[in-house]
């Protein structure tokens, strides 16, 4: 039977950012729960009261679509271009219906003597781990400045915490599924990649990274296995 779990922020993620006040939480974790009421609601993502309908804003007639069919565009709006297209709303729209799916679970801290941190992981076949970039987001906000704190250690530390919570060596792991905000042109993508290939092998093959654009760098080809396509269409048919 197929077990989907949600897992909260980890305890430690970000314990290895660089040496800047910015990118070091300053307080504890949020529970995911508060985050799909507030951060993660479908009207805190989307400006619902700026609809574009079919009739009404969309070029689409009634014979297209019915008049419920809309588009909302990002709240706040963004600028130019991207006025109508957030792609880096991607991770947050994902965990929403997750959440709408799947219950909520570890890892969750505990302080005992000498302030030692335990955590215990989520028990499920499928465990969808909020990204380094969200933790980043939920500490200080939706800003560019997490580019900075996304460097090559800090990001071998989230992929070798993820790992040693869920997988010991000796049983397959679950599968660990990873919602990327960033499309992969963004240069703390490739250290993302590069970070997961030098985990165990057996870890590495049951991680799924989601994103709204597929594409990679002939530089990066060589990361993945034979037979790896920018696509899903295997997976599909």
């Amino acid at each position: 039977r197929l077990r989907v779990r949600v897992s909260e922020l980890l305890p430690n993620a970000l314990d290895y950012t660089p040496a800047r006040p910015r990118c070091r939480p300053t307080r504890p974790w949020p529970s995911m729960r508060v985050l799909q009421d507030k951060n993660l609601s479908m009207g805190f993502l989307f400006a619902t009261d700026r609809a574009a309908c079919a009739g009404h804003g969309l070029n689409l007639t009634d014979h297209d679509a019915p008049s419920s069919f809309c588009v909302y565009g990002p709240n706040p709006p963004d600028e130019g271009e991207y006025r109508v297209f957030n792609q880096y709303l991607h991770e947050r729209i994902m965990l929403a219906r997750w959440l709408q799916e799947a219950r909520i679970c570890g890892p969750i801290e505990k302080r005992v003597v000498n302030s030692t941190v335990t955590s215990r992981p989520c028990k499920g076949n499928v465990i969808v781990v909020p990204s380094i970039q969200f933790h980043h987001f939920v500490h200080h906000g939706q800003n560019w400045d997490i580019v900075d704190c996304l460097t090559g250690p800090s990001l071998m530390a989230y992929w070798t915490t993820v790992r040693r919570l869920y997988f010991d060596g000796r049983r397959q792991p679950p599968m660990i599924v990873v919602n990327e905000p960033f499309a992969f042109d963004n240069p703390s993508c490739t250290l993302m990649l590069q970070a997961l290939a030098v985990q165990p092998r057996a870890f590495v093959s049951r991680v799924v990274i989601t994103n709204s654009m597929s594409s990679q760098t002939i530089a990066l080809r060589r990361l993945f296995a034979d037979g790896w396509e920018d696509g899903a269409e295997v997976e599909l048919r």
